[in-house]
């Protein structure tokens, strides 16, 4: 998750808090601190085949939507979240430091994973925010993160700013794109790229849920509790 500066940000609080620099179109940066995604996800349901019972990601996370929000938390962003094995085991260890309830049905680890993603991306945002001196008003998810309608959802009700999703294959888009401004088919004008692909690939747009906003603020001091928010 990050933003985009004309240059890049080298700063001690930046190194000290994770992000990276990458290199954009026409000497843009990308100022950028990855965040977790579905990983977490799909090490539950590997484990639940490995055990003879088969789930999919989709069915799952409609099951989530009908449990309670925010009473399963862990740090997404945590380090004894990174490697394989006993995921659900983890979760629910964390669950117990942090407080929370703990998880037991796949569809309640789901709950938590969807909820703990959200507060993650929302912690990102502030801190950027808090580097950068940037003030965020939207976040646009791509990929196959743009998919999933209740993960977009909960970011934009946890992030309190719309979220645009799409398109999916961003990456290929991308990479088309400048292909064609190599071959002189387009001109050097990212602005213009950008109006190209928002006409051919309409975003789906998730607004904020105001009345979610104190439960988020109290799953965040949940959170800082157990880690404090980087930066």
């Amino acid at each position: 998750m990050g933003v985009e500066l004309f240059e890049p940000l080298i700063d001690h609080d930046a190194f000290e808090a994770g992000y990276t620099n990458e290199l954009g179109a026409f000497g843009r940066t990308r100022f950028l601190r990855n965040v977790m995604g579905f990983w977490l996800l799909q090490e539950v349901i590997r484990e639940y085949a490995l055990e003879g019972q088969e789930f999919d990601a989709s069915t799952l996370t409609r099951e989530a939507e009908s449990i309670a929000p925010r009473i399963f938390l862990v740090d997404a962003e945590s380090d004894e979240l990174l490697a394989t094995g006993d995921m659900r085991g983890r979760l629910a260890a964390q669950c117990v430091r942090l407080g929370t309830s703990v998880p037991v049905s796949a569809a309640e680890f789901t709950r938590c994973i969807m909820d703990s993603l959200a507060l993650a991306y929302r912690r990102a945002i502030r801190g950027i925010s808090s580097v950068t001196g940037i003030r965020v008003d939207a976040v646009h998810i791509v990929g196959g993160g743009a998919m999933n309608d209740v993960l977009c959802q909960l970011t934009a009700d946890a992030c309190a700013v719309p979220v645009h999703a799409g398109p999916v294959e961003a990456a290929a888009i991308g990479n088309a794109l400048m292909q064609l401004e190599g071959l002189g088919k387009i001109g050097p004008d990212l602005g213009a790229m950008r109006r190209l692909v928002a006409s051919s690939f309409p975003a789906v747009l998730f607004e904020p849920r105001v009345s979610d906003a104190a439960s988020w603020t109290e799953a965040e001091a949940v959170l800082d509790a157990y880690r404090p928010r980087i930066p």
